[in-house]
């Protein structure tokens, strides 16, 4: 017998693909679902608005991983769930959605999220596609020498200057002329690998880290 299956579009915590997919979801992409607007309620909460978008995380899911999240989003009685159509790349998709019950939302409402619950999200929606709500970004500082946002890169304050990581390693490069232990690249943004000084060209994707 075929298990049954069903799409799930998940905003918040659930924009992390990569901890859904640990707990058995299949990433379908990035969708929108119209007509609706994210709420900051403490935690990220939606609600009906005309001309309203979320922007969220489709994925499949089985009965196992339902009840997983059912159980994290305190179902039936913090979160209920909605079905509703959201708008991918691949067409409209009719999936569930978690909202916070009204009872709930009248005591919430403006409550903000914290700082590091923000920008988690943000960076996790940038990670995957997914653009960024205002109500993420607004946590986020943003690099004055390049305007990259935090939840692409770490920050540090050179000289007085709020600038982020790749920024600051470039400057590092030109100024002490210091070349890749691959490519000889002095241009690029540098960072260790296992021993050695490489760039981030050569790395691909290897996390951050500051050189001093």
């Amino acid at each position: 017998m075929t298990e049954k299956k069903r799409y799930y579009f998940g905003y918040g915590l659930w924009l992390d693909v990569k901890g859904m997919e640990r707990k058995g979801a299949t990433f379908v992409g990035a969708g929108a679902l119209n007509g609706w607007a994210l709420k900051e309620r403490g935690y990220a909460d939606i609600s009906p608005e005309e001309g309203g978008v979320v922007h969220g995380a489709v994925y499949e899911v089985d009965e196992n991983v339902e009840n997983s999240l059912d159980c994290a989003e305190g179902y039936p009685s913090f979160y209920g769930k909605d079905d509703v159509k959201v708008q991918t790349v691949d067409g409209e998709f009719e999936v569930f959605v978690y909202v916070m019950a009204e009872e709930f939302t009248k005591g919430r409402d403006g409550m903000t999220f914290s700082e590091g619950y923000a920008i988690g999200n943000a960076k996790n929606a940038k990670r995957n596609g997914i653009p960024v709500d205002p109500l993420y970004a607004k946590y986020l500082q943003i690099c004055e020498v390049c305007g990259s946002d935090e939840s692409i890169y770490r920050f540090v304050e050179v000289d007085g200057v709020l600038t982020c990581t790749s920024c600051r390693m470039q400057k590092m490069f030109r100024k002490g002329d210091i070349s890749c232990a691959d490519c000889s690249n002095t241009g690029a943004s540098r960072v260790k690998e296992e021993g050695n000084l490489d760039c981030q060209v050569c790395v691909d994707g290897s996390e951050w880290f500051d050189c001093d």
